[in-house]
């Protein structure tokens, strides 16, 4: 039997909800670019908005994302990415199903986010209806240090705001 902890609230609360969350880790540079969005986006979600909206932060990747994405309506995930040929600092905005080609957002164990998201269809978890990527271009993002490297500290406040835009003009 499947066993799942609770995240930011009970799998009953969450429905109609959508979630941010936050990914990284705070010791490896430019990987902890999603908490600082996440943190950023908690400080200026406007209170209408704190009712439906959970901020959540999440040093994990993989599998163990099933446990904080189910049962939210819409989900809008921060984190570091690194492209081929791309600038730090670069803010991208894609729905979760584009994720194949990118590299940083799966699990060492082979699990990528679009994975997760099968589990949950495929076990009828309560996948989220849409899945949103706000990524920034990280520079270091595989080095032990705390801290952002100066172009992706620089937009985390453009990242911030594109996660409140899709937080103010939900699709319909």
């Amino acid at each position: 039997m499947l066993k799942f902890r609770s995240v930011a609230s009970t799998f009953e609360e969450r429905a109609g909800k959508t979630l941010v969350l936050g990914v990284g880790n705070v010791i490896r540079g430019d990987d902890a670019v999603g908490i600082y969005v996440a943190r950023r986006v908690k400080e200026k979600l406007p209170p209408e908005l704190a009712a439906r909206v959970d901020v959540e932060e999440a040093c994990t990747g993989g599998f163990d994302l099933v446990d904080y994405l189910r049962g939210y309506d819409r989900v809008v995930i921060a984190d570091a990415i690194r492209t081929d040929g791309g600038k730090p600092g670069t803010v991208y905005k894609f729905s979760a199903g584009a994720l194949e080609p990118t590299a940083h957002l799966g699990h060492t164990h082979g699990v990528n986010l679009a994975s997760a998201l099968a589990v949950l269809e495929e076990l009828k978890l309560g996948a989220p209806r849409e899945v949103t990527v706000v990524a920034v271009e990280a520079e270091w993002l595989y080095e032990f240090k705390e801290g952002l490297s100066a172009r992706v500290a620089a937009a985390v406040g453009e990242a911030a705001a594109a996660v409140l835009e899709i937080l103010n003009n939900p699709k319909v």
